[in-house]
């Protein structure tokens, strides 16, 4: 079964890049402009094996919506924190959110792959 990524950002252009992207490597890519547009895609089936959300939203940081997640809808799968903000920073919103982990924006799309294809190496994507 080929992993499914649900992907959130409020930039259209980053949304394209990184489906193009994921898409290449072989991954299932649901983009998501707004929190409701990523509420209705979190909620189908065959259901998000990662998450890749945008720390920067204008309706919820990023993290938040990762607390969400972890806490109210006890998403198990694993969860990237992505932005242009410092490490410093996304360390720490990382930890506090119980995010899987990070990519800086800075690093580009060949580093986010990387740690997509990474997290995705041993993974059992789920039937549900």
């Amino acid at each position: 079964m080929i992993p499914r990524i649900l992907v959130l950002d409020d930039n259209a252009m980053t949304l394209e890049i990184t489906k193009d992207a994921l898409e290449n490597e072989g991954f299932v890519v649901d983009t998501a402009l707004t929190l409701g547009e990523f509420e209705s895609l979190r909620d189908a089936r065959p259901s998000p094996d990662l998450f890749l959300v945008d720390v920067q939203m204008p309706e919820m940081e990023g993290d938040e919506v990762v607390s969400l997640l972890r806490r109210k809808h006890e998403v198990a799968v694993p969860i990237l924190l992505v932005s242009s903000l410092p490490d410093g920073d996304l360390e720490q919103r990382t930890s506090t959110s119980l995010a899987t982990g990070f990519v800086s924006k800075a690093a580009g799309v060949d580093a986010l792959v990387a740690m997509v294809r990474h997290l995705m190496a041993d993974y059992e994507p789920h039937e549900g």
